[in-house]
């Protein structure tokens, strides 16, 4: 697996235990309502929002958390890489398909409680491909098989992608790149998710010296 899943390398270091830090604010976020269908993303591209949420979903998984982890990025898909997983056979397939979204699930060594949905062959348009019946049947389907479900999406400005899978989440975490996000755009990010309604978790702050994956989770309040 790619060296940048430090919760798979180096578990005991620094950069690992902010993922289960992140993970227990996330599980604890709400305790009445629990959050259980997650999107990951950022406001452009480069945040490090695929490393972020594959370390999580890892986590969850050394929890004993059925997790599943979804690639919702059709228009550049990174999960694959990460795990060293073949990218087709994935949701796309499932989606233009009739088969059940399981017969594509991709499985980890070592992680028995961790399925991995990659993106699947690339769409001519993704955003018409993710308004498809198929996939709410895929999500409500997933809620009823595990304990969690993490989902990559694309960067929220200057496409739709992910206001339409906002419509299907509990909420979504803002990834943001020290020293390199721009405020206006994560302010963008954040006023264009308000529109869908979906609920914003808080934000991950990735690349501080020092430190190239996660400093701090901090709630929305």
């Amino acid at each position: 697996m790619n060296v940048n899943l430090v919760t798979f390398h180096q578990p005991t270091e620094h950069e690992a235990e902010a993922f289960r830090v992140l993970r227990t604010n996330l599980r604890f976020t709400n305790v009445d309502s629990p959050k259980k269908v997650i999107l990951l993303s950022s406001a452009k591209q480069g945040a490090g929002k695929s490393t972020t949420i594959s370390n999580l979903a890892i986590t969850m998984a050394k929890y004993s958390l059925k997790t599943l982890l979804i690639d919702g990025d059709l228009r550049r898909p990174t999960i694959h890489e990460l795990f060293d997983l073949r990218k087709n056979n994935g949701l796309t397939n499932y989606l233009v398909g009739n088969q059940e979204f399981s017969e594509f699930l991709k499985s980890v060594p070592d992680y028995p409680t961790l399925d991995i949905l990659t993106s699947g062959i690339e769409p001519p348009e993704p955003s018409e491909l993710l308004f498809s019946q198929k996939l709410k049947e895929l999500i409500t389907q997933a809620r009823e098989d595990y304990d969690i479900i993490l989902i990559d999406t694309p960067p929220v400005l200057g496409m739709s992608d992910t206001s339409i899978w906002a419509t299907l989440a509990d909420g979504i975490v803002l990834v943001i790149a020290s020293n390199q996000s721009k405020i206006e755009e994560v302010k963008q990010a954040k006023e264009q998710l308000e529109r869908t309604n979906v609920k914003i978790l808080g934000t991950v702050l990735t690349k501080v010296k020092d430190n190239s994956y996660v400093d701090y989770y901090t709630k929305d309040r």
